[in-house]
């Protein structure tokens, strides 16, 4: 059985994409306005030293020139403002079973236009309480709740701290109902900032984790990368044992 899910980011989430749009858009109306002044007040002005009248076609032609500078200003605008809210980095998680064991597959990748420096990968794979009836779903903590203003889940700060995680935080299980429960985290070497000290624009590379369950039922994977300079990102998915 294999089974994936795949997680696409954009970086600077407190600049809204409804802010980047109006800004971007008043920048371009702002440009549009400079160059037709430049044209009308600068441009012609030094062109009547030569031309003492216009004939039609002079003035056809001064304005086809004001049109075609806004749409390359305007075409500009949008190319700038569709990278600006591309995906900038991806994380997917991959989940096979076989013969009793289960291979978790991560994969991060950069498309950004930059270079990106990883820190921390965790790996967290929890036990969930299974359904008790048909029409039932499995339950789990919620780990990746973003409380008040903070710009990190508590899961995501915690993997954010300067001491590496050996242990899942089981201080952060809040609800009784969901204790006693098996979990594990991994951290992923290979992915971290001593395996990799740079993501270049295009490149992805991928960690296995093969691990054999003690117990059958629902289990819930969940990474979770953080790099310097940027906003941390995670991909979570559940499977069954």
């Amino acid at each position: 059985m294999t089974s994936s899910t795949e997680t696409n980011f954009s970086n600077q989430k407190e600049f809204s994409p409804n802010k980047k749009k109006l800004v971007v858009g008043i920048i371009a109306i702002v440009s549009i306005v400079v160059l037709a002044l430049f044209v009308l007040y600068l441009l012609i002005p030094l062109v009547q030293i030569y031309v003492s009248d216009y004939t039609v076609a002079e003035v056809i032609a001064i304005i086809t020139l004001i049109l075609t500078l806004t749409k390359c200003v305007w075409s500009i605008s949008k190319n700038i403002l569709r990278n600006c809210n591309a995906a900038k980095k991806s994380i997917a998680l991959k989940i096979e079973s076989n013969n009793g064991y289960t291979v978790i597959t991560c994969r991060i990748s950069n498309r950004d236009a930059r270079r990106i420096k990883p820190k921390d990968i965790y790996l967290f794979v929890e036990q969930g309480k299974n359904p008790d009836c048909d029409d039932e779903v499995a339950r789990f903590p919620f780990l990746l709740c973003h409380e008040g203003n903070n710009k990190d889940c508590e899961l995501g700060a915690i993997c954010k701290l300067p001491n590496r995680l050996k242990e899942f935080p089981e201080h952060i299980i809040k609800d009784d109902e969901y204790k006693g429960y098996e979990r594990t985290v991994v951290r992923l070497n290979e992915l971290c900032q001593e395996g990799r000290h740079y993501i270049d624009p295009g490149e992805e590379f991928s960690e296995d984790v093969t691990i054999k369950f003690k117990k059958t039922g629902v289990y819930r994977a969940t990474v979770i990368w953080t790099s310097e300079k940027d906003d941390c990102i995670c991909a979570s998915k559940e499977f069954v044992v």
